[in-house]
């Protein structure tokens, strides 16, 4: 049962860096003003 939980806590950590990391990068994406830098930017999560 405690495995269980703790699988169950780390699958919604890890739901929750996800999301705040979209919502990072809608941000950042938005900002962003020209073609060129648009097929620069970097996808994926920061610490990869």
């Amino acid at each position: 049962i405690a495995l269980i939980a703790a699988a169950e806590q780390a699958m919604f950590t890890k739901g929750l860096e996800i999301h705040v990391r979209q919502r990072t990068m809608k941000k950042e994406i938005e900002a962003l003003d020209d073609a060129e830098a648009i097929l620069a930017y970097k996808v994926g999560m920061a610490d990869r």
